[in-house]
């Protein structure tokens, strides 16, 4: 099956430059109050208008579209990482650091 890889608008509080190389990947699932046909609409749109809490945003690395032959891409991904996955800022501490430090997100 081919892909096509679509590089999307992400709002710059939701992505950091990487310090470390990736070395693993994180799997996420959306989940949310929609049907299957409206996921990744759904998804992209939460993605790309994510709030600014304090510097951190929501978002991926990348999205796997679960109704069609997408894959979107919210920067470059080996350069940078989003800012917000397993607890990142969650408690506003300087010691908390987010997973996507060491990996690729993808939802």
């Amino acid at each position: 099956m081919d892909y096509e890889i679509k590089k999307v608008f992400r709002p710059s509080h939701t992505r950091r430059l990487r310090t470390k190389t990736p070395r693993l990947f994180i799997i996420h699932a959306t989940r949310g109050h929609t049907d299957l046909d409206l996921q990744d609409d759904a998804t992209l749109s939460w993605f790309q208008h994510a709030p600014d809490r304090g510097g951190w945003g929501s978002t991926a690395d990348v999205l796997i579209s679960a109704d069609d032959d997408s894959i979107y891409e919210f920067g470059d991904i080996m350069q940078e990482h989003s800012a917000w996955s397993a607890g990142y800022g969650a408690l506003g501490s300087s010691y908390e650091y987010g997973a996507d430090e060491y990996a690729i997100s993808i939802e």
